[in-house]
């Protein structure tokens, strides 16, 4: 089992077919970094521990991912996997540039607003929100313990520093006064 804590990079959405072939929501930038990354670990729900696996196979399905692990066989095995977390080794994700910021390095980080006012901390991440792919809804938890659903899209995420831990962003209009009343 490795010391270091595990990465998030995929969910098991659901079975495909009869053969143990799942489908996948992804959360690295490239679904071939399955083709490459040399362990994963399978957890069930959190607090589980995670157990290792390998990858098989994958492949693209309706723009997809499909994928099989040497330890899951069959569409019974992949239905007691349902919702499993994949993870994998900080040392085995893919090499990034120093504006890349991984999901669980967003946790905890200070969001700011244009004016530089702290509006709290990013509390989760839910990549699933949403209708659009990759839509990205970050929960953030206030001082005053409210929390705001913010879309995490490119036009309203400013800038992102992991050396200062700091998210600052530009909500749309009326987000702020919908979730925090005339305070927003």
């Amino acid at each position: 089992m490795p010391e270091q804590p595990l990465v998030l990079v995929g969910e098991v959405i659901k079975p495909h077919g009869l053969a143990g072939e799942f489908s996948v929501k992804v959360h690295v930038d490239s679904p071939d970094f399955f083709a490459h990354v040399p362990c994963l670990y399978l957890r069930r729900t959190p607090g589980d521990r995670p157990r290792p696996v390998a990858v098989t196979s994958w492949r693209m399905h309706n723009a997809r991912l499909l994928l099989r692990l040497d330890q899951v066989q069959g569409r019974d095995e992949v239905e007691q996997v349902r919702g499993a977390e994949l993870l994998a080794r900080p040392e085995d994700l893919p090499n990034r540039s120093d504006e890349d910021i991984y999901i669980h390095e967003l946790i905890g980080m200070r969001v700011l607003l244009p004016s530089g006012k702290l509006l709290g901390r990013i509390e989760s991440v839910n990549s699933s929100a949403g209708s659009g792919v990759g839509q990205e809804i970050w929960s953030i938890r206030t001082e005053s313990g409210q929390e705001v659903l913010f879309p995490a899209h490119q036009d309203f995420v400013l800038e992102a520093d992991r050396t200062t831990a700091t998210v600052r962003i530009d909500p749309p209009p009326g987000l702020l006064e919908l979730y925090l009343g005339e305070e927003g």
